[in-house]
């Protein structure tokens, strides 16, 4: 059973990924925060980090596709686009902060924000302090963010500061319009020789296969989210 569950959390982690990427983030996976000496495990980590930057964006002829509007506003500060530093937690439940990352004495955000580069040493204290009650931070050119993704928001985090909440079903709902908008970017190479790995493969064709269906009822998307969290497969 404690196997089953970890599968399903890496599964829940790989669609959350996709999500960034498709909304231009360079990301990187399961970014871990190591003690100040060795030992037999690490501090904790973040199942995401990633960067999105401030011109971002991908063209079709001269057609811009349109990311999610929740990024979008996240990277923005008085109207102007900034670059976007997201800290992600990804849970296939209800969504939570890990306890780590809530804890100030463990200063495990200070030693993230060092390794990102972003910032002078002499602010790493003070941004992080930020980060720790309203978890997002702003300057003149940058936005660092906390998401939490999970089936369900959790009321609780709403009155934490400015932590953003996405579910699986907002990530279903932008897959749908991305993939039923802008067909162009699924690739006609048979299904074996595609170069995205695991669910963004597996979705590509699964969608290219059923557009009109989905296209009628994009619960169907919904579905085929949690399904794969779930089951490892989009057809159950």
């Amino acid at each position: 059973m404690e196997e089953a569950g970890r599968q399903i959390g890496n599964r829940a982690e790989e669609v959350a990924t996709w999500y960034f990427r498709l909304n231009g983030f360079f990301m990187i996976p399961s970014y871990v925060i190591h003690k100040d000496y060795r030992a037999e495990k690490p501090r904790t980590e973040a199942d995401i980090i990633g960067v999105r930057f401030r011109y971002s964006a991908e063209y079709i002829g001269n057609r811009v596709m349109k990311d999610d509007p929740v990024i979008l506003n996240a990277s923005k500060v008085k109207g102007v686009m900034k670059n976007l530093f997201a800290l992600v937690e990804v849970k296939s439940g209800i969504c939570a902060i890990n306890g780590p990352w809530s804890n100030p004495a463990e200063k495990n955000i200070n030693r993230a924000l060092g390794r990102m580069g972003i910032l002078e040493k002499s602010q790493i204290e003070s941004v992080s302090g930020a980060l720790y009650s309203s978890y997002r931070w702003e300057d003149t050119q940058n936005v660092i963010q906390y998401f939490c993704i999970g089936n369900e928001t959790d009321p609780a985090l709403e009155n934490r500061g400015s932590i953003i909440q996405i579910t699986y079903r907002d990530i279903a709902d932008f897959l749908y319009l991305r993939f039923l908008n802008f067909p162009e970017k699924i690739p006609t190479c048979p299904a074996v020789d595609l170069q995205w790995p695991g669910f963004g493969h597996d979705f590509a064709y699964w969608f290219d296969g059923r557009r009109y269906a989905i296209s009628q009822d994009k619960t169907m998307c919904h579905k085929a989210v949690r399904s794969f969290i779930k089951t490892g497969s989009l057809y159950k």
